[in-house]
């Protein structure tokens, strides 16, 4: 009976689980001045939630484009990060032009969540290509288009991680 018990338990925490998760405030983002140094740093948090969100939501959702324009407009004076872009990025952004901004946000979260990594370039680029690829792995449901060329490339990161004995 007990063991019923705690299994009911653990069903109902994690199919709760959603409900504890953290929400973007729409209101705080929208409204944020951002003019100072502070200003953006201010927010740094909420653009973590924000980031997250970026990456757990449809490519058509209703609030893409309002999310897309607030993490451009703090992604472009925020003194916390500076994503570098090479131009092999484009090969992997002409299907799915918003793996272009997911790079950004993976690059981002990144620099955010290891304030010391700020100058680590291949670190930041490593996540940000992370953070697009596992976008590109929820596939359709979430609005992503078949790009062989993107297939190749998380093919070499399984298999990499094979090699390393991580398993996806």
């Amino acid at each position: 009976m007990i063991i019923l018990k705690t299994l009911f338990f653990l069903f109902i925490f994690l199919s709760s689980s959603p409900l504890f998760s953290q929400t973007v405030d729409w209101e705080t983002l929208e409204d944020a001045e951002l003019e100072e140094a502070e200003d953006f740093v201010k927010i740094d948090a909420e653009i973590l939630k924000l980031i997250d969100w970026l990456g757990n939501h449809h490519l058509d959702h209703k609030d893409r484009i309002k999310a897309n324009a607030i993490f451009m407009r703090w992604i472009t004076g925020s003194p916390s990060v500076t994503v570098g872009l090479d131009t092999y990025l484009m090969s992997y952004t002409k299907k799915n032009g918003d793996f272009l901004l997911l790079y950004m946000a993976g690059w981002s979260k990144y620099v955010l969540e290891n304030p010391d990594k700020k100058e680590d370039n291949f670190g930041g680029s490593l996540a940000g290509v992370n953070y697009f690829l596992d976008f590109y792995e929820k596939g359709k449901d979430f609005g992503v288009k078949k790009d062989r060329k993107v297939a190749k490339l998380l093919k070499k990161k399984k298999r990499s991680w094979e090699i390393r004995g991580i398993y996806c």
